[in-house]
């Protein structure tokens, strides 16, 4: 089907049904929608035109190549001063999105999200978003004209009083930045017993499902090792860069994948049986990092984080007492995690 007839209707239907009282005669207006607007953004165009015609607007369909909409200052000088834009919204582009500005300011704006659209109540739902932007047109025309000089004859039944606009904010922005505190343990699987790490996290909100982040767990307990010929105290700190990917839409319990790499350092404090004598020795080893989480929302701005991660490191270091490798760690390691994530 073309996707002009959906508007050419919402317009005819407008001049059919168009009610004595508009806010001025012919008013010229804007109504902007990108060509490749989905189905929920056609019938919520349409809609609009229709509702427009019918208070008395003159429309000028505009079709935007892009799917954002136009911001004010790209607007041409010559355009109408006031204007409806309809475009898509959401991470998938499935929503729609229809704002009203009146001489490149925004006095309206409102989302229309896919899954309320059903067979039952769609048509409600999209009627009702255009009846609003068009009742908030009026009622931003009315404010900007400077009130008429008093007539003579005019009598109390000629006067129209403006109409009633519930207004609706537009959604606040998702915060960006988030900083989480948790206790994690790191956990080698060959020798070297785990230890409990105090864990730091700075996360970057980049777009609705993907997050970068530094993470940090150090200054946690000794792990040990232990041989014949002596003992070795082991303290691990691993610092870590990686992207966090939201699985699905967002919802309070979020299950989510996370991969990244950094460094790592082991520091070990030796203790000989006599005749052996021990030494401490420290180094730095490069480390690859994937994981698993979940995270759950207590409020809009806090989560509770649970975390499980698999750890490799190059070169691998490993823990000797005399001859003997009592310990190794990286092949993979494990880091568990429990959390507080708040977003500023």
């Amino acid at each position: 089907m073309c996707p002009r007839l959906p508007i050419a209707a919402g317009v005819a239907l407008g001049l059919l049904i168009a009610p004595s009282f508009t806010v001025a005669a012919a008013t010229h207006i804007r109504l902007s929608r990108p060509v490749q607007g989905g189905a929920l953004v056609r019938e919520l165009t349409a809609r609009a035109a229709g509702e427009a015609v019918a208070a008395g607007f003159s429309v000028e369909l505009q079709a935007q190549p892009s799917s954002e909409l136009a911001p004010a200052d790209l607007v041409p000088a010559e355009a109408p001063p006031a204007a409806i834009l309809i475009g898509p919204s959401g991470d998938d582009h499935e929503d729609g999105v229809i704002e009203v500005t009146v001489d490149g300011r925004q006095v309206y704006r409102a989302t229309v999200r896919r899954q309320e659209v059903t067979p039952a109540d769609g048509a409600r739902i999209l009627a009702a978003a255009a009846v609003s932007a068009v009742n908030a047109l009026q009622a931003a025309l009315l404010e900007r004209r400077p009130p008429p000089a008093p007539a003579a004859t005019a009598s109390p039944a000629a006067a129209v009083s403006a109409p009633r606009v519930a207004m609706r904010a537009a959604p606040p922005a998702e915060p960006r930045l988030g900083i989480g505190v948790g206790a994690g343990v790191l956990q080698s699987l060959q020798g070297i017993t785990p230890a409990l790490v105090p864990t730091v996290r700075l996360s970057y909100r980049a777009t609705g499902r993907l997050q970068a982040g530094l993470r940090l767990m150090a200054l946690g307990t000794w792990s040990s090792a232990t041989a014949p010929a002596g003992s070795a105290r082991v303290r691990q700190t691993l610092a870590l860069c990686d992207f966090t990917f939201r699985l699905g839409p967002a919802r309070r319990f979020q299950p989510v994948v996370m991969a990244g790499g950094g460094l790592y350092h082991l520091s070990l404090e030796g203790t000989g049986t006599p005749p052996y004598v021990g030494r401490s020795v420290g180094s730095w080893h490069l480390g690859t990092d994937v994981g698993l989480g979940l995270t759950i929302g207590v409020t809009a701005r806090v989560s509770i984080t649970l975390e499980s991660h698999a750890v490799w490191l190059w070169p691998q270091p490993s823990v000797r007492i005399e001859s003997v490798e009592v310990g190794r760690a990286g092949r993979p390691s494990l880091t568990h995690g429990l959390g507080l994530l708040v977003w500023l």
